[in-house]
């Protein structure tokens, strides 16, 4: 993604867990990708002024998921744009896994680093309304409506 929005003349910085990908990022753009793990306080974050944030696919592995909206907040400017993807649930899809008997498999809560929050829109709109955003949007994505894979939400930083 951060390739993506560099050739369409975009500066990217970014931030990830891994170190690995950390490395690899930096092969192209030395010192503009870092470590962070999400689970630091937000205050210690060393960038900040940004227009927009991305996370992709990223809260629903997280423990302490609000601390993914007190860094963006740390890190965009007042109206900066926040953009989330995550898996979409809401109560047609959890009905449609437990009728068709997936609920175990979809979980899979015997592997470990799994998923480990399920967001709808509904929550994750009112987690962002808390945490000092104003939630615009958002939309489904894959797959047939109601049954969709992810969800992609956006809002913008209060003042």
């Amino acid at each position: 993604m951060a390739r993506q929005l560099q050739s369409a003349g975009y500066q990217v910085w970014g931030c990830e867990w891994n170190s690995d990908g950390v490395k690899i990022a930096n092969q192209s753009d030395p010192g503009r990708f870092m470590v962070w793990d999400l689970n630091k306080p937000a205050d210690r974050f060393p960038w900040g002024e940004f227009g927009a944030a991305i996370s992709s696919e990223v809260i629903e592995h997280l423990f302490l998921p609000r601390n993914l909206f007190r860094l963006a907040r740390r890190a965009l400017v007042p109206g900066g744009l926040l953009i989330i993807t995550t898996p979409y649930h809401d109560y047609f899809k959890n009905l449609a896994i437990s009728l068709t008997g997936k609920w175990d498999s979809h979980h899979d809560v015997l592997s470990d680093g799994m998923h480990i929050k399920f967001f709808s829109p509904t929550t994750l709109g009112k987690m962002m309304q808390e945490e000092g955003f104003q939630a615009v949007d958002w939309k489904g994505c894959g797959r047939l409506p109601l049954l969709w894979k992810s969800m992609m939400m956006w809002g913008k930083r209060r003042a």
